[in-house]
């Protein structure tokens, strides 16, 4: 989605099928392992964490690169490649996706790729590639450890995600 949105098509993934390889072989490994997964959730969290920051930082460097230089654009296409990915898992599971409930996930998104932006005068080489990264991944995991959410205002969220939609 992020390709077709800043006109770099056709899309990497099918210039470079590595990609598309990598997650049919992930995809796999997962549907046989899923039981044995399960037992492991705060791992699966941090590598979530790890590729937040991963998806922000590369998506507002493709950005820059592709002469989109706007604080607005260039977190937009972050948000998007950032959580774009879990919105469409979460709604294949038909759950309500994270970033629609009490997460702070697209937040830390939005710092990360402000970072970015403002720091790419700042430093050299691909040194705000990394600052975005680790801010990125730093907030998220924070935000895992400490249970900052933003609150959800007369709703129980238990009600909403089993699926009784009536409101506290």
């Amino acid at each position: 989605m992020r390709d077709v949105i800043i006109g770099n098509t056709p899309p990497l993934t099918f210039r470079d099928p590595t990609f598309l390889v990598i997650s049919c072989a992930a995809t796999v490994a997962v549907f046989f392992s899923y039981r044995w997964l399960d037992r492991y959730q705060n791992t699966i969290q941090v590598f979530d964490a790890i590729g937040l920051g991963a998806f922000t930082a590369t998506s507002a460097n493709l950005a820059i690169m592709h002469q989109l230089d706007s604080p607005l654009i260039v977190t937009a296409i972050a948000v998007i490649t950032g959580i774009g990915g879990s919105v469409v898992r979460d709604m294949i599971v038909k759950e309500i996706p994270y970033v629609f409930r009490q997460e702070v996930y697209a937040v830390n998104v939005i710092i990360g790729a402000s970072v970015f932006y403002y720091s790419q005068g700042y430093l050299p080489g691909f040194l705000q590639l990394y600052l975005c990264f680790i801010v990125t991944t730093v907030l998220r995991l924070c935000c895992i450890k400490y249970k900052w959410h933003f609150p959800v205002l007369g709703m129980d969220l238990k009600k909403v995600v089993s699926g009784d939609r009536k409101s506290a």
